[in-house]
């Protein structure tokens, strides 16, 4: 069974590919061997690529808080975190701006304010006013928040599934005992699929790469 609380492994696209009849078979040893050694690259890659794509860094979050740190608030004392920041345990385990510490619902509040009701992160904070305004504003990095950074906990099962194709099509790509795509027929992957109407397995792949597109393209973070 899938873990969401994990990115796809090599041993999840191997489970897909076999499923698929696009695994070499367990005779032909080196190219297993071969193939498994390069699974988690490609799972690992394909991860790497959807976190870049979308712009959540990272999206999937850490199990610990983290800190980071940051120039200060724009002129309405609006901070764009520049990732997400989610609710549990705590959104911000502290908060501190030179050596002083700053109070959630005090000297600033979480923005949007529905995020854990809707299942997404926070993405800024809006302080009481600007900070680092005038002379100052050119200090860098004398804020620094610690929170758990990321998108989700635990991938939504679609997302998931659409690294995991990903994956999948680049391990394909560099498996030795494979040719390109368009030829994968002539490889002894030659079955096809009745479901609506005729697809091949060359047909599918492109599918997988098409749909991580989409994804990609749903989950973007936006910037304004």
């Amino acid at each position: 069974m899938a873990d969401y609380t994990k990115y796809p492994t090599g041993a999840d696209l191997e489970v897909l590919l076999k499923s698929v009849n696009a695994w070499p078979d367990d005779s032909l040893t080196t190219q297993v061997a071969l193939a498994r050694e390069q699974a988690q690259i490609a799972a690992d890659g394909a991860a790497f690529e959807f976190e870049r794509s979308t712009g959540w860094l990272p999206f999937l979050a850490k199990e610990t808080a983290t800190a980071r740190p940051f120039d200060g608030t724009d002129e309405s004392g609006v901070l764009d975190l520049k990732a997400g920041l989610l609710a549990s345990p705590a959104p911000i385990a502290q908060l501190t701006v030179g050596n002083k510490v700053y109070q959630e619902d005090i000297s600033y509040w979480l923005q949007p304010a529905t995020a854990p009701d809707q299942g997404l992160p926070y993405t800024r904070l809006q302080f009481i006013h600007s900070i680092f305004g005038g002379l100052t504003w050119s200090l860098p990095n004398r804020m620094t928040i610690t929170g758990r950074w990321g998108y989700c906990d635990s991938l939504p099962p679609d997302v998931w599934v659409a690294i995991q194709k990903k994956g999948a099509v680049e391990l394909l790509a560099s498996m030795e005992n494979l040719q390109d795509i368009a030829s994968i027929s002539q490889d002894g992957f030659s079955k096809s699929y009745d479901i609506t109407g005729v697809i091949t397995q060359s047909k599918l792949l492109e599918v997988w790469g098409v749909n991580f597109k989409q994804y990609v393209t749903r989950y973007t973070r936006i910037t304004v």
